[in-house]
């Protein structure tokens, strides 16, 4: 009996004790909610679990209780960009930095975000003074770099990815990125050596395979360039890219039915919406023609017109398959655009040309393709091709 009433009382005292111990942990919960600790804590937490709304949310409390909180701010301004809001975010990098204004991430954060913004001289000139606060921060090169090509200046760019490369010999994506900058100074075997860098560090890189075909078929290796857009698509069958670019290739090849089904696979996975869609239908409409099916061309013309609601470019080259245009008239509505509209405007009658048997006058259109100067678009690299074959009198 004694035994069991110290083992009752024993019990008492431990659940005397936990009740306790639970009023304990609820003051100091109610206490550290009114600090703004705990609500940084908790924004960092809402944000890894992709809560955004309730991150910012906690971050301005905690701002709002501790206002010189600098991470707060930081960390809010990381949030924002991750919304979609670059300018919020900027504005509270800015508070971060005033606050702490030497801070090389925070300023790296906010060249990232005037980057969003298409403020790439603001950009820039954030990443130049991270740089020097930081020489080692190998996001900044990278960035710089990113930010430097889209400005145009590739040589730059690829000063900057080899920085970043020096820093880390293991990061692919600098690989990548200097070998698409290459590319556009027309460096292709460079291009293809950062992209074999790329792909040896990252067997399963999607990109670097398709970007690495787009390199091969600029240097005529179109068997090259089809074998690493078919890794590209046994890696990610929905990744659309490959299957255009392979697609244009079997055209040029004129292996027309398997071309068809690559940009029928294209119009699938990008759906009506996309900007990408009238252009595989185009190309669809190109292998009617060349094939003689010239009902099946107006009629892929006159399909795609009703699904795109745009009524922007390219609707006059697809009015021009359909028939409502003649190619005088397609010409004249690319006069006003900029080179690579010209580029594909030229192009598309030229493969109309082609289609009727009139070579001569489909070179005259190619050539005028060339001239445009629209180096960047695939129609530029195919008119080329055509005017190969046509004067070797093997096309079609």
């Amino acid at each position: 009996m004694k035994k069991n009433s110290k083992r009752y009382v024993f019990s008492c005292m431990t659940i005397f004790l936990f009740v306790l111990a639970l009023s304990a942990i609820h003051i100091a919960f109610a206490d550290e909610e009114k600090n703004a600790e705990y609500f940084y804590s908790q924004g960092l937490i809402k944000a890894r679990a992709g809560d955004l709304d309730g991150a910012i949310k906690d971050f301005t409390k905690a701002i709002q209780l501790e206002p010189k909180h600098v991470n707060a701010y930081f960390s809010r301004g990381v949030t924002r960009k991750m919304k979609g809001d670059p300018e919020g975010a900027i504005e509270d990098y800015d508070k971060a930095l005033m606050l702490d204004p030497k801070n090389a991430k925070f300023i790296c954060s906010r060249a990232n975000a005037r980057k969003a913004t298409g403020d790439l001289d603001g950009a820039i000139a954030d990443y130049d003074k991270s740089i020097r606060l930081d020489p080692k921060n190998l996001s900044a090169y990278l960035n710089r770099g990113n930010a430097k090509a889209d400005k145009g200046d590739f040589r730059g760019a690829i000063l900057d990815y080899t920085r970043s490369i020096i820093l880390d010999p293991g990061k692919e994506i600098a690989y990548y990125n200097r070998a698409n900058a290459w590319e556009e100074i027309g460096e292709l075997d460079m291009a293809i050596a950062d992209h074999d860098k790329a792909i040896e560090l990252n067997p399963a890189f999607v990109k670097a395979h398709n970007n690495r075909g787009l390199a091969k078929s600029k240097k005529d290796d179109f068997s090259g360039a089809i074998a690493d857009f078919d890794k590209a698509i046994e890696l990610d069958a929905k990744y659309a890219p490959p299957y255009s670019n392979r697609g244009l290739l079997r055209m040029l090849s004129m292996m027309f039915k398997k071309a068809g089904e690559d940009f029928r696979e294209v119009m699938k996975l990008r759906g009506s919406g996309h900007s990408t869609y009238p252009y595989a239908a185009l190309y669809i409409c190109t292998i009617e023609a060349r094939t003689g099916n010239i009902s099946a061309a107006v009629k892929e013309a006159k399909d795609c017109l009703a699904k795109v609601e745009s009524d922007s470019w390219p609707k006059p080259i697809l009015n021009f398959f359909a028939g409502t245009i003649k190619e005088e008239e397609l010409l004249k509505a690319a006069e006003s655009k900029k080179a690579p509209r010209r580029c594909e405007a030229y192009f598309y009658a030229a493969e109309a040309r082609l289609a009727k048997g009139e070579k001569e006058a489909a070179v005259e259109l190619f050539k005028k393709c060339i001239a445009t100067g629209a180096t960047r678009q695939t129609q530029h690299l195919a008119a080329k091709h055509e005017i190969k074959l046509a004067k070797s009198k093997d096309i079609k």
